[in-house]
């Protein structure tokens, strides 16, 4: 359950890079003020479109693409993090708490009219659901969502950082296309090779570097989880409750039809 789910996010949000990552670019150069001296020759203007029109003058339409790999680098690891920490949150609660549940299942003799109904209705939410499938409250799918929105937001910061780096590189006009030229791994490597601030926390800052923001990030991937689960849930729950009164009704009409 919880690899189709990061499957299927990932797939979801390959297709959404077309829109996203240029949104990113423009985004992130308007934060670090990447066409300062053109805002400042222009204030009349809107930021946002000098951004817009700077990058599409300076590097044509592939401008606004700038990044996508290391987009995608980022995204689906968080993507498969994400899902499979929650699922696995769901699995192991459910088996401490709900050994033997299952919320579809009748343990007491029915009348035939109904157990069929009811045969139904289990078809129905087995179609809706994989077996994995566990209901949680609200409470706790805030909790189990937040730690994991926060956790892969934490373990993908040195992919963000990349990313960064590269949407927000100036190309030097004195230097040879080829030495501005932009990799992930020469943007790692130069996060790896720089100076550190003092010779004891060499071997920290190397590291360091990569998580730059990783606190600011986690937070941030915390609260949208912790909002995004339990709606996701809820929503779920209501579409499963409609789908499966829907079929016990449309059962139980066709009874007459089968008994004759």
């Amino acid at each position: 359950m919880a690899l189709i789910s990061a499957l299927s996010a990932i797939t979801g949000d390959f297709a959404s890079s077309i829109v996203k990552v240029p949104r990113e670019v423009i985004t992130a150069r308007l934060q670090t003020a990447h066409y300062d001296s053109l805002y400042r020759a222009s204030p009349a203007s809107s930021h946002a479109w000098i951004t817009i029109n700077a990058i599409f003058r300076q590097e044509g339409l592939p401008g606004f693409f700038r990044g996508f790999w290391s987009t995608t680098a980022r995204d689906w690891p968080f993507m498969v993090i994400l899902f499979t920490t929650y699922e696995s949150f769901k699995l192991h609660h459910h088996r401490i708490a709900m050994p033997s549940a299952s919320p579809f299942a009748s343990h007491r003799p029915l009348p035939p009219a109904v157990a069929v109904s009811n045969a139904n209705a289990n078809a129905v939410a087995d179609d809706l659901d994989d077996s994995d499938d566990v209901t949680i409250t609200t409470f706790k799918s805030t909790i189990f969502g937040g730690i994991s929105g926060g956790l892969a937001g934490y373990l993908t910061t040195p992919f963000d950082v990349i990313r960064t780096r590269i949407m927000t590189h100036k190309a030097s006009s004195t230097t040879p296309a080829a030495s501005n030229a932009l990799s992930m791994f020469s943007i790692a490597r130069s996060i790896w090779n720089a100076p550190p601030a003092t010779k004891s926390s060499w071997a920290r800052s190397r590291f360091s570097g990569f998580f730059v923001g990783a606190t600011a990030r986690s937070v941030w991937w915390f609260c949208v989880c912790s909002m995004f689960f339990p709606i996701y849930e809820a929503g779920k729950e209501s579409l499963r409750s409609v789908y499966t009164a829907s079929s016990i009704r449309h059962s139980r009409m066709d009874m007459p039809a089968m008994n004759m």
